[in-house]
């Protein structure tokens, strides 16, 4: 549990606060604001983790924010909270540092994510380093903590049901 006491809240924050208005993820810059296919939770989706690319997003940890920007316009909402900028986009959350140069992580939502379980998480991603009620975030959801080398994954489950509502990539610092 103390690895999840490290985690970068405002993914987790934004996981809960922005869930009701995240539809379909899509899987193209043109169509960055229209809905698409399901995500397909597998090995690949692991193997781009650890890559820095969060399959359903359009760019990867580390693109410029201005280039994301360039493509995709301005995000929906834009705030800053806990030292980081998020930029809502229809159907992700991409995150910055206060000196909005480039993406240092993203948080996607789908609706099919609600299908998944900590079971066939663990299945897919194998053990987690860390996993537990997120104590930092009131009302917080159940999460499995996954580390790469340069890179985190937070899995955001319900509390209750344990079915995935988000995942979450970002730098580790």
């Amino acid at each position: 549990m103390k690895l999840l006491k490290k985690l970068t809240i405002s993914a987790v924050i934004c996981s809960f606060t922005l869930l009701s208005v995240m539809p379909v993820p899509t899987t193209s810059v043109s169509a960055a604001t229209k809905k698409t296919s399901k995500i397909t939770i597998n090995k690949d989706f692991v193997t781009n983790a650890k890559k820095g690319v969060l399959k359903g997003t359009p760019f990867p940890i580390g693109t410029p924010l201005s280039t994301v920007i360039a493509k995709l316009g301005k995000a929906k909402n834009v705030d800053s909270i806990d030292g980081s900028y998020y930029y809502m986009y229809p159907s992700f959350t991409y995150y910055s540092g206060l000196d909005k140069k480039k993406i240092t992580g993203v948080t996607i939502y789908d609706n099919s994510f609600n299908t998944i379980n900590v079971n066939g998480v663990k299945k897919v991603f194998g053990k987690p380093s860390d996993e537990g009620i997120d104590e930092e975030v009131e009302d917080g959801g159940y999460i499995l903590y996954y580390l790469y080398p340069k890179y985190k994954l937070l899995v955001t489950t319900d509390k209750t049901t344990k079915k995935v509502i988000s995942f979450s990539l970002l730098y580790r610092y």
